[in-house]
């Protein structure tokens, strides 16, 4: 999720070195705590990077979540039922990120 360069990218890959990440639902979403003292990035977005893995019945996705400029959560779904998650294609994955200008 962090390979694709958009705004506050950078700040979130060192968050992420040093995060704590626990599984909170049975799609596998995950909550992520980046350790104290970790610098805030600066994002407009929520959402600044999501991924889509087309597949026979749909898409799946992943979101990843940010919370005041620190890592919050990596959320997945189906467009249709839930055992499309377990059989991502990482191979497949696409990577897309609002428009941004690197400051």
């Amino acid at each position: 999720m962090l390979a694709e360069p958009f705004r506050g990218r950078n700040e979130l890959v060192v968050q992420w070195a040093s995060a704590r990440v626990r599984i909170i639902d049975e799609c596998g979403c995950l909550a992520i705590r980046p350790a104290a003292g970790s610098a805030p990035c600066d994002t407009e977005y929520r959402v600044p990077v999501e991924a889509e893995s087309p597949d026979e019945n749909g898409s799946a996705h992943a979101l990843l979540h940010v919370v005041d400029g620190f890592l919050n959560e990596l959320e997945f779904y189906a467009d249709a039922r839930p055992q499309v998650l377990d059989r991502v294609n990482l191979e497949h994955l696409e990577l897309f990120a609002p428009p941004w200008r690197p400051s």
